[in-house]
């Protein structure tokens, strides 16, 4: 049986029924490759059944037989845990559930077999302290009564037996359902047992095999009932036998194809004999196949998912597919084999450097949707691009080649000015004044104003963090620490100059480039101005970096903020809660946020999670408004599970949030307060609600900053490379900011 567990339930299907017609194409995957590759596969039809995760539940045991996907639901419920048997047949758009117990009751190891009846292994504590002790989900010593159970179709207990020996006392690596016999197990100790399907009688099987030797032992139980094991050898390699049922033997080993390495992305099949699915390639084999037949490829039909829990094959070339995403939602589709004529709509490509799972969610979503269009992801990161900069090169050299994607996804790498500049996005603007639903709603002003230029907005922005720099209020007394005066500052307060910034070290001259020397620069004009003593000032800290580096003197002191030895601490805010752990933990002291030091003043940033553009030369640009407009919609901006939305709404929501306590309600119904916790120095803290001074404080700072956090490694390297020469004596400070200055301003000439 194959167990894969998700760590929320699933819910009642939904009636409405989405189409995602997937024409799979033949396009060679860079990760793996097979003598198959170039033979023409199939198309696919994708029906979403609409299962949705439950928050309250979690789903585990997920297997199929030929009747259909089954698993164990697990629900809190009023103070106790309830175990229910689901199933999802092969012909129905909703689920049955039939409750098997609750209370000091523990069930695990959910398998099928005849007549529709079920097996579970299911412990019995004798009160409720016992069962909140019991070691977890994947073993089952203790004092509860431990029982292998039949269950009827309906829940009705039909036999309990007691466990072989081998398994009351080891770890039940696996069980699965022998047809016609009954249920067999391996347990941790390489014993194979048998319990007669009649009675529950137990036994132990002498079956002759080479062991076990990485402990990856599996079953995998096909629909039509064949039972395989599958495991590594002693040389690593994947190997499957097949279990002849009538003589209880073990049948000849085969050795999987190569490219499989382990079991985890295997499953038994009907048409052929198993499905390896990786890298969202569905390929298929055979019992003693050297090589894999490729089947699908989602992603050239614009479907992605992050992993498949379940492809169950009910009927020739037709499958239940259960995918999995990493922010936490699964769903479960029909896939159908069909005529790729049927399939072809017009193709809207998305380039991205990153793969953000809303991102893939919300492409699934869309292609679901839509008659006309699919969505396909050109990802720059499967080429092998070893930076961020590498990454937005090869965007650039698209771009200028004329094949710039429909919609672009950026951050803070990518050359945005010289897009907009160069006419390269297109503006938004028209597609935001007649979007009834998104005029009304409010954004954070701020924001909005950051992705404008010359008037017109260029780009969305979903999410948000901050970069900045926090100081001690009564170390600043209501100064501002700048390029200017920082030497003055620390020797005022009797702090080394190294120390500015606390524990930043050498290894940190590439954000102290960009966070304060790009002060220096407006990209927006192409402009620079280096020369400036203010820059130099900024060498002149980098340089006393280096020294500290040469000499080894480099500090390691959590406190070195709490005993104000030590002015700025650089800071990426992403929730309202960092400013407890800022405030509590780094300095023990009530805050100002000074931000980098800059020309005249602190710089903080907003640092956008992603940036959805369009692109000028798209003949689809209202299809791709249609795709964009998602993330600014409640749906997502009220569910933004990392970083600041950018709904005012939504803001509030968490800054509203952020002052209240935290609490899970027990087993026994009552209110528990919780708290998060930090280790900092030689501290524990304990991240409590912030009050309401303190939230308005942050929030304040947020909707004040007016920089755009950029990147740009080539000027960086520039930068370093040159000022190389300044920190190891060869030239002075003002000869280094000259040549940067030069070359910066050439480099900015030509982009």
């Amino acid at each position: 049986m194959i167990n894969r567990p998700l760590t929320r339930g699933l819910t009642a299907l939904l009636l409405t029924l989405m189409i995602l017609i997937c024409a799979c194409g033949s396009s060679e995957d860079a990760a793996q490759k097979d003598e198959h590759s170039d033979k023409e596969i199939d198309s696919y039809e994708f029906i979403d059944l609409g299962i949705n995760l439950a928050n309250d539940s979690e789903y585990s045991n997920i297997g199929f037989d030929k009747n259909g996907i089954y698993s164990l639901k697990r629900t809190k419920s009023e103070g106790h845990i309830n175990y229910s048997f689901v199933r999802l047949r092969n012909e129905d758009k909703k689920q049955e559930e039939v409750l098997l117990g609750s209370g000091n009751t523990n069930l695990d190891y959910l398998i099928t077999g005849d007549d529709e009846c079920f097996y579970a292994i299911r412990t019995i504590y004798p009160d409720n302290l016992a069962f909140q002790n019991f070691p977890g989900e994947d073993s089952y010593v203790g004092h509860g009564e431990k029982r292998l159970v039949k269950y009827s179709s309906s829940g009705d207990e039909i036999w309990a037996v007691a466990l072989t020996e081998s398994d009351e006392n080891f770890y039940i690596v696996d069980m699965a359902y022998l047809e016609d016999r009954g249920i067999i197990t391996y347990s941790q100790n390489g014993v194979f047992s048998l319990y007669d399907k009649d009675t529950g009688r137990g036994s132990i099987l002498q079956f002759k095999d080479e062991g076990n030797p990485h402990g990856d032992r599996m079953f995998f139980t096909s629909s039509d009932g064949k039972l395989f094991i599958g495991e590594t050898d002693n040389k690593w390699k994947y190997v499957l036998y097949e279990i002849d049922k009538k003589r209880l033997k073990l049948g000849k080993r085969q050795y999987a194809p190569a490219e499989i390495n382990n079991g985890y992305n295997l499953f038994p099949g009907k048409t052929n004999d198993f499905y390896y699915v990786n890298n969202n390639i569905v390929y298929a084999f055979n019992m003693g196949d050297s090589s894999l037949t490729k089947i699908c490829n989602f992603e050239d039909a614009g479907f992605y998912a992050d992993s498949t829990l379940i492809l169950y094959e009910y009927s020739d070339y037709t499958f239940r597919l259960m995918t999995n995403y990493k922010i936490g939602t699964a769903k479960t589709y029909d896939m159908t084999r069909i005529d790729s004529e049927s399939a072809e709509k017009k193709v809207i490509t998305i380039g991205t450097a990153f793969t953000d799972e809303y991102v893939k969610k919300r492409i699934v979503e869309f292609n679901q949707n839509s008659d006309k269009y699919v969505i396909k992801v050109k990802d720059y990161s499967e080429d092998g691009y070893a930076s961020y900069y590498s990454l937005y090169k090869a965007i650039n050299k698209d771009i200028e080649e004329g094949n710039a994607p429909d919609i672009m996804v950026l951050n803070s790498y990518a050359s945005i000015d010289s897009y907009i500049s160069e006419g390269l996005l297109e503006p938004l603007d028209k597609y935001i004044e007649n979007d009834l639903e998104i005029q009304g709603k409010n954004y954070l002003s701020n924001i909005s104003s950051l992705l404008k230029r010359n008037g017109k907005q260029y780009m969305v922005m979903p999410f948000f963090s901050v970069s900045t720099c926090a100081a001690s209020k009564s170390l600043l007394e209501g100064e501002n620490v700048t390029l200017n005066n920082y030497i003055n500052l620390c020797n005022k307060h009797n702090i080394k100059v190294q120390n500015l910034m606390g524990n930043k070290t050498f290894d940190s001259a590439e954000d102290m480039y960009t966070a304060s020397g790009f002060d220096f620069i407006d990209f927006e004009y192409n402009t620079c101005d280096f020369k400036n003593y203010k820059f130099i000032n900024l060498l002149i800290y980098i340089r006393e970096l280096k020294r500290l580096q040469e000499k080894n003197s480099l500090s390691d002191d959590e406190n070195i903020f709490r005993d104000k030895k030590a002015l700025l601490q650089s800071c990426y805010i992403s929730s309202f809660e960092d400013y407890r752990i800022i405030k509590d933990g780094y300095f023990s002291a009530d805050v100002v946020f000074n931000g980098y030091p800059g020309k005249e003043g602190g710089l903080s940033y907003i640092d956008p999670g992603m940036l959805f553009a369009i692109s000028s030369f798209s003949t689809n640009k209202d299809a791709a408004w249609e795709f964009i407009r998602y993330f600014l919609l409640d749906e997502y901006q009220f569910n933004v599970d990392w970083g600041f939305p950018v709904n005012e709404d939504a803001f509030n929501a968490l800054m509203e949030k952020s002052q209240k306590e935290k609490y899970y309600i027990s087993d026994e119904g009552q209110k528990i307060n919780t708290y998060s916790k930090v280790i900092i120095g030689d501290r524990e803290i304990t991240i409590t609600p912030l009050n309401e001074n303190e939230a308005v404080e942050l929030k304040t700072l947020i909707c004040s900053i007016d920089k755009l956090r950029h990147q740009d490694s080539e000027i960086i390297g520039i930068i370093n490379e040159v000022a190389k020469s300044y920190y190891i004596g060869d030239i002075t400070a003002e000869k280094a900011s000259s040549m940067i200055q030069h070359r910066v301003e050439k480099y900015l000439s030509t982009e």
